[in-house]
């Protein structure tokens, strides 16, 4: 079991630090900058395919995730 962190940004003006910081325990990190990607490719996707079973996803805030509640739920289903 490993504590996985995505963090991401949408723009090179913005700073991945708050995002680093808050999941400095984290053995694997994804890290993005630009994240903008097409509606169909699901924000999660790139530390989905790091993480094993039993791994621990940390994220400072959802909307580094998913972009939408309903997003959330459909994929945790």
């Amino acid at each position: 079991m490993a504590l996985v962190n995505q963090a991401r940004v949408s723009s090179n003006e913005q700073n991945l630090d708050v995002q680093l910081d808050k999941s400095k325990d984290c053995r694997k990190s994804f890290r993005k900058r630009k994240a903008r990607q097409a509606a169909n490719v699901p924000l999660y996707k790139p530390v989905w395919n790091m993480s094993e079973k039993g791994d621990i996803l940390v994220v400072a805030r959802l909307d580094r995730l998913v972009r939408s509640t309903l997003h959330l739920r459909q994929i945790t289903d």
